[in-house]
C-alpha cells in the first residue's frame, strides 16, 4: 500500500482558504461603501 497524497481535498481546502478572506474583503468594501466618507470618520473618534 503506497502513500497517494490527498490533491482533491488539497485543492478544496486551498480553495476555501483563498476564497473566505475574499469574500470578507468584498463584503466589508461593500458595506463600507454605503457609508460617505465623514460618516465614517466621524465614527473613527
Amino acid at each position: 500500500m503506497a502513500f497517494r497524497f490527498p490533491t482533491g481535498f488539497a485543492l478544496a481546502y486551498t480553495g476555501v482558504l483563498t476564497v473566505i478572506p475574499i469574500l470578507i474583503s468584498v463584503l466589508s468594501m461593500h458595506g463600507f461603501s454605503k457609508e460617505s466618507l465623514t460618516e465614517r470618520l466621524k465614527g473613527a473618534e
